[in-house]
Parts: C-alpha cells; structure tokens; sequence
C-alpha cells in the first residue's frame, strides 16, 4: 500500500492572483487541470539513487488525469485561508490500485503572511500560491515503484521565468525535477 502522506511542496513565484486562483478552482478539474491531457506516472524502479534517468525504470501505463472522478471542489473551499482540496480516482481502475486511495491537490494561497514555518526549500516570494500534492492509500503496480506528476502551470509578465529542468533530492531523499520558466 503506497502511503505517501508527506504532502510534495511547490511554490509558484509568478503565480496568479489569489482571485484567478480561486476562480480556476471553482472550474475544477478542467480549470485546475487545463485541456491538455495530464497524467500521473508510475515506473517501476529498483535503482532509486539515480533521480535523473530517463525514465527512472520500466514505465506502467499512465493515469491520465482527465479521466478521474474529482470531488465537489467547492465542498472543501475555505475563504477563510484562501485555500481548497481537489481529491479524485481513476474512474476506471480494473487493477483497484485506487480502491482505498486518491490523489489530492490542496491550493492556498496567501497575501503577505501564513505560510507554515518549514518551507518546502524552493525559492518563493510575498503573493504566491502553495500547491500540495498526496498520494494516498493507493496500491503501487510493483515493489519498486516511483511517482511522478505531469503538471502545466500558468504565469503572466515579462519577469515569470523562462524553462530549465532542475534534478534535485530534497533534503527528505525525496526525488524531484522542476521545469520552470525563466
């Protein structure tokens, strides 16, 4: 049973305001998730030490985002903290991976002040938006097996980056490559 509860940080430093934020939740999955298929990944690995191979080992068929089953989005909105928790399956799961689990996106976003005190070691500034992704309960296809998400972001003015990849292990020995743009 995969029991990734830690949540995975991101910070977007040119990110929407927190009103675009709250609308493109409100339009969940499609405005959380854009037309363009996204996927979760697994592969199947035994050499977790090298994050930068491509793939990491042998690839199992995709979870294409667009064809989970998504929460109500506004069920867990809270004005309060700027924040929402979008939770979904795969609406088809014949190997019942996803039987006792999901996949959770929680978005807040903040003004000035509130952010936890541990950041998650990326670079972030005043105005910005905090994404939080789990996996949860869900059974890996194999003993080995590494995550990955497929994800687009969205950025506005002449300041918002333009792309590298960066491979990093967190301090947690948490693989992670960002794509950003400079």
């Amino acid at each position: 049973m995969c029991s990734c509860e830690e949540p995975r940080w991101g910070w977007g430093h040119c990110a929407p305001s927190p009103i675009l934020l709250l609308s493109l939740l409100l339009a969940a999955p499609s405005g959380l998730l854009g037309e363009e298929t996204r996927q979760l990944l697994e592969f199947d690995s035994t050499n977790t030490s090298d994050v930068a191979a491509t793939p990491p080992g042998k690839p199992y068929p995709p979870y294409s985002l667009a064809e989970f089953s998504w929460n109500n989005i506004s069920d867990s909105l809270d004005p309060a903290t700027l924040s929402a928790t979008l939770r979904g399956h795969p609406s088809h799961d014949p190997t019942r991976a996803f039987a006792n689990g999901s996949l959770a996106f929680r978005v807040q976003a903040f003004s000035r002040s509130g952010r936890p005190a541990q950041p998650p070691r990326l670079l972030h500034t005043m105005d910005t938006c905090q994404l939080e992704v789990a996996l949860v309960g869900a059974s890996p296809r194999g003993n080995g097996s590494l995550f990955g998400l497929e994800v687009a972001t969205l950025g506005q003015g002449l300041d918002c980056p333009s792309m590298q990849e960066q491979h990093s292990i967190d301090d947690e020995y948490a693989p992670a490559v960002f794509q950003s743009e400079d």
